[in-house]
């Protein structure tokens, strides 16, 4: 089959479970599908690739590596890198990054079993540019400008925005980590501190996300992986119904409404749950009040149980226009990186009682703004405005504003 969505989820359920005596079987069925013109190819090659990433580093966490001795793994390596290279042309869903992640879990699983192709092999027929592929087979010359605190340190490259400059120290404790010394993690984390004093960055969240780093890489050679973990609050395999779930009332912070247009506004960004408005009321099911790990100013209402996950927003209106009642969200999904597409999520939208949009999509994985339009004219009153997940989805949904206005 050769379905984006019935392929796809197939291999998500392969990647639980499958051994490595299917890997040479997966790259079979791939190799033809480039001439062949499938459309959807190149999801169908990145999921096949994040399949047997994620077999690879259960042999490891399991102890079965050996089973890898039976497939020639460099030869699958370079069978999948022949691949890659033919769907180029196919757009960013297959990119390098597939096969980095790849290449990692091939270099920690041969440095902490034996098995595989040797490190030096690995460098001299893939040729690393990703420094985290390069960290993970030992570059002696990467090891060296760390060491030295050297191009890849955070804080001496030029990047766009403060909000990547932090990100640069994640990916610096990744590479530090991944060579498995805990006195250049301890050497390089003393790096950071100047790093970050000399860039006038918050020292306390470029350590934090420094040590995020190291902790990744402390999974990786394990074969772990928080991402894969099941998520308790999606409660997956838990019988739910309504009654099993019921509504919970939400306290929020109350401020005086600035616009003559707006009626009502919810903000979960702050560690309060702030609101504007007339005669407000919030309930919900099945939802929690997150906040981000690295970013403790980035916090939303998370909804994860498909179906019942929801909000209940209720408002006065008072009007002083004329125009069509909207609804806007900023929302964004969770990212679920061995389903097609990385996990897909829609809502459901209801006022007064009524659906009005029914399995809205959200598209991409990337925080956005979704404006609906609730009722074609204006409406005085007391009202209920209900955003809940519909079934139908198979990620988490951040929401961190929605504002009613009348446009």
């Amino acid at each position: 089959n050769t379905d984006a969505w019935t392929a796809g989820f197939a291999l998500t359920g392969l990647s639980g479970c499958g051994t490595p005596l299917e890997i040479p079987a997966l790259i079979r069925w791939l190799e033809p599908l480039p001439d062949a013109k499938v459309e959807d190819c190149s999801e169908l090659a990145r999921l096949t690739l994040a399949c047997v990433t994620r077999i690879i580093r259960r042999c490891l966490s399991c102890g079965t590596a050996h089973e890898l001795d039976e497939i020639n793994l460099m030869d699958q390596l370079l069978r999948l890198r022949a691949i890659a290279a033919r769907l180029e042309d196919r757009g960013p869903i297959m990119n390098s990054s597939s096969l980095d992640r790849l290449l990692v879990a091939v270099a920690f699983t041969k440095r902490a079993t034996g098995v595989g192709p040797s490190l030096e092999a690995l460098r001299r027929d893939f040729d690393p540019k990703a420094a985290l592929v390069r960290a993970a087979m030992l570059d002696p010359v990467l090891r060296a400008e760390l060491e030295t605190g050297g191009p890849e340190a955070p804080g001496r490259a030029t990047v766009s925005g403060r909000e990547r400059n932090y990100n640069e120290y994640r990916l610096y404790g990744m590479q530090v980590s991944a060579y498995g010394s805990s006195s250049l993690e301890d050497e390089r984390e003393a790096g950071v501190r100047l790093a970050a004093r000399a860039g006038k960055l918050d020292l306390r969240r470029c350590l934090r996300y420094y040590k995020a780093g190291l902790i990744w890489a402390h999974q990786q050679i394990l074969g772990l992986s928080r991402g894969t973990e099941l998520d308790p609050n999606t409660r997956l395999g838990a019988y739910l119904s309504e009654r099993h779930a019921p509504l919970l009332s939400n306290d929020f912070v109350q401020d005086l409404w600035d616009s003559s247009r707006g009626i009502a506004q919810w903000s979960f960004v702050a560690p309060r749950i702030s609101a504007l408005g007339e005669k407000l009321a919030l309930e919900t099911r099945c939802v929690s009040f997150d906040q981000d790990l690295l970013n403790e100013n980035d916090r939303y209402a998370r909804l994860g149980v498909f179906g019942l996950s929801e909000l209940r927003f209720r408002f006065r209106s008072a009007p002083k226009w004329e125009g069509a009642l909207q609804v806007e969200l900023y929302l964004q999904n969770g990212l679920r990186e061995l389903l097609p597409y990385n996990g897909q999520s829609s809502i459901s939208v209801l006022f007064d009682g009524v659906t009005v949009h029914e399995r809205v999509p959200i598209i991409g994985h990337s925080p956005q703004t979704k404006s609906l339009s609730l009722h074609p004219a204006s409406e005085a009153g007391d009202h209920e405005l209900v955003i809940r997940l519909h079934a139908a989805s198979n990620t988490t949904l951040r929401l961190y504003t929605l504002s009613v206005f009348y446009w």
